[in-house]
């Protein structure tokens, strides 16, 4: 039997410390994003979707909570910020792209070809959060969910995939919570 690498396990919990840290430190300035736009226009801001649900008193069946709180986490991630990440690595001539989207890269700074593509694949993350059943949502606009992409970018390509994901379940847990408190009667 090989031996285990005690690093390895320790460097995922500590990425999964480093995505909730990161979330719990950007969620303010999700908050404080969306009530200054809604404030300063007509617009509201946030997730169509949870906007109709809460409007209609819509609650979550057990199905629809366990995927929105792993099961779309681990797919936007995928898509938005490993897809990029590996494609983004392979282009900059890394010997192992699939090892830096798995691990990150290590370090603070982002170089600016990072900050675009963060920026990009950001935009493409939260455009989906203006659908709701009944078509695109105009009247709501996805600044939280852009703030949060700008966040989980920066999670995957320092810390890796682990991290960006306990991020995204705990931002969805959370939100889930906050919804059924505000749904729920008094």
């Amino acid at each position: 039997m090989p031996e285990i690498d005690r690093r390895r396990f320790v460097k995922a919990g500590l990425a999964i410390v480093a995505g909730i840290a990161v979330e719990s430190a950007v969620l303010p300035i999700k908050v404080g994003a969306a009530v200054g736009l809604e404030k300063l226009s007509s617009q509201k801001a946030g997730n169509a979707s949870i906007h109709s649900e809460t409007e209609e008193g819509y609650s979550l069946t057990e199905y629809q909570r366990y995927q929105y709180q792993l099961g779309l986490p681990v797919t936007e991630e995928l898509i938005f910020r490993a897809i990029p990440s590996y494609i983004l690595s392979k282009r900059e001539g890394v010997v192992d792209p699939f090892e830096e989207t798995v691990r990150g890269t290590g370090g603070l700074r982002m170089t600016r070809r990072e900050m675009i593509w963060g920026s990009a694949a950001s935009v493409f993350f939260a455009l989906p959060h203006s659908i709701t059943p009944k078509g695109f949502d105009t009247r709501i606009i996805p600044l939280p969910q852009f703030i949060g992409g700008l966040s989980k970018w920066y999670l995957q390509r320092k810390f890796g995939i682990i991290a960006n994901i306990s991020a995204h379940v705990f931002n969805n847990s959370l939100a889930i919570w906050v919804t059924d408190k505000l749904s729920s009667p008094r």
